[in-house]
């Protein structure tokens, strides 16, 4: 990776935007601002990579403590010591109205919502005056993320790439287009993408913005070929753009842009150290406690309504309802923490799977035996030495950018275990042809897998688990840069040329 991208071959650097930065800042018991890092390999291998690029990190100060080092700054980057050198973190501040409006009523209520299939038609969503506001509101923010961005590019010539990250960002490339004509610029969609009829619910103006935004991009970066083609797909029905589905471009208004798939990874070492620690392995214990033997059924994830949570309590009712032979013999554990509690539709999610959990625990439990126990808190040691126990993994969204927990089980796993996913996860493309697939609305076939996987042969739980740990070892977030860097490093060459 580093023979890709470093000072020699990236004389600008490198610029990566996303709305929230790779380190927040908290304030200590005596005003020292304290960095806390974000989590996970991806952070390890974009921060890495800057270091080595002398490149820059924008984000949007989200915290108090972002706020305050904005002001002790004076605007200007904040140099962070990173493990190969220094990371460059500069952040941006927004009126509190402005950031809310683009932030809970745009990126996470308009585009979440539209990009997981979250909305019921009937009744959701209502686009009124208030829409039109916060759409201006997440075009100012987006228009001032590519002022900064040229302000930090524009003195290279085009050769500084800039790296645009997630549904926050989508109209950035057509402003910073502007400032900076020669420029690269790249944009990776973590999240999923619809198809054209539902991409038909925006308002017209909107939808032909966001679009055209992303075109404005010389390079489009998605989790999962199907959200890749879903992108094209709209971009051809709803735009009339030549698409090539076939080579991955599209052409629009005499420009041509690459469309690819690059499957995020996990790093499985660093999991791995997690579950040997003594932390782990006292929740390993913990978690025995909790078991007396029986089978464990695993679920991991925010309390999030695409993550299907409610559907899948409601299988493992029907599971205990159409066998009960299991019952007494098999726990649902679901580990769940909260999420977006600014929206009322998740905290009116988060009551509906709290009262199904203790619905379920009244009817069909016992004495001695709770069918399902819920934890609604953030802890990744704890989950992590959860998923070295299960017998089987659910993972069931509705729809997922690619779910990180479905590659974290197999890579840390320790029974064999069985895994469970919906055919609309993002990583489904990666380890379908080892998993137990269902369609993620279907109530009973999700009951039938999870008997299927509980009374799975030895032999077939233990070839599907070596085939899911096969994947995951076979990458690693740095692989997953990498590819990435190389689809990006023909258009920096040509550009230190023209330079």
């Amino acid at each position: 990776m580093n023979e890709l991208l470093d000072r020699d071959t990236l004389p600008g650097g490198l610029v990566i935007a996303s709305n929230r930065g790779p380190v927040t800042f908290q304030r200590g018991p005596d005003g020292e601002l304290i960095p806390k890092r974000g989590a996970g390999g991806l952070v390890t291998a974009l921060t890495h990579v800057m270091a080595d690029t002398g490149g820059l990190w924008l984000a949007a100060a989200i915290t108090p403590g972002d706020r305050e080092m904005v002001r002790r700054q004076g605007g200007e980057p904040v140099e962070l010591p990173v493990e190969k050198g220094t990371l460059r973190l500069r952040y941006l501040t927004f009126p509190r109205e402005i950031y809310d409006r683009y932030y809970n009523r745009i990126s996470n209520w308009m585009f979440w919502f539209l990009q997981h299939s979250m909305w019921n038609l009937p009744q959701h969503p209502r686009f009124d005056r208030e829409t039109r506001i916060s759409w201006e509101a997440y075009r100012r923010v987006n228009r001032r993320f590519a002022e900064a961005l040229a302000e930090e590019t524009a003195d290279a010539g085009g050769t500084t790439p800039v790296i645009l990250h997630d549904y926050h960002l989508m109209l950035v490339a057509p402003h910073l287009r502007a400032l900076v004509p020669d420029g690269f610029i790249y944009h990776f969609t973590h999240i999923p993408w619809c198809q054209p009829d539902l991409m038909r619910v925006l308002p017209a103006r909107i939808v032909v913005e966001t679009l055209e935004g992303m075109l404005a991009n010389d390079l489009l970066g998605f989790q999962a070929v199907r959200w890749a083609r879903n992108f094209m797909w709209c971009c051809q029905d709803l735009l009339r753009a030549e698409i090539d589905f076939d080579a991955g471009l599209i052409r629009y208004q005499d420009r041509q842009i690459r469309v690819r798939h690059y499957p995020i990874s996990i790093d499985v070492e660093s999991l791995r150290a997690i579950v040997a620690s003594e932390e782990g392995t006292q929740y390993v214990a913990w978690l025995d406690g909790i078991l007396e033997g029986r089978k464990l059924v695993l679920r991991i994830d925010r309390m999030e309504l695409s993550k299907n949570i409610v559907r899948g309590l409601r299988a493992f009712e029907e599971l205990l309802k159409e066998h009960p032979e299991w019952r007494g013999k098999v726990t649902h554990l679901a580990l769940l923490y909260p999420s977006r509690r600014a929206l009322w539709e998740y905290r009116a999610y988060e009551a509906e799977v709290l009262d199904n959990c203790d619905r379920i625990n009244s009817e069909l439990g016992s004495d001695d035996w709770q069918p399902i126990v819920v934890i609604n808190e953030d802890n990744y040691p704890r989950a992590l030495a959860s998923l070295t126990r299960y017998d089987v993994l659910l993972v069931n969204p509705i729809a997922d950018g690619m779910n990180l927990v479905s590659k974290e089980g197999p890579a840390v796993n320790r029974t064999d275990g069985v895994l469970v996913l919906s055919r609309n996860a993002g990583s489904w493309y990666e380890l379908g042809h080892a998993a137990l697939t269902v369609n993620p609305y279907d109530v009973t076939e999700m009951a039938e897998a999870l008997h299927t996987a509980l009374t799975m042969e030895p032999q077939d739980r233990a070839t599907r688990a070596e085939l899911l740990t096969e994947v995951v070892e076979r990458n690693s977030p740095g692989k997953w840069l990498s590819h990435q860097l190389e689809d990006i490093a023909p258009y920096l060459t040509r550009a230190v040329a023209r330079s």
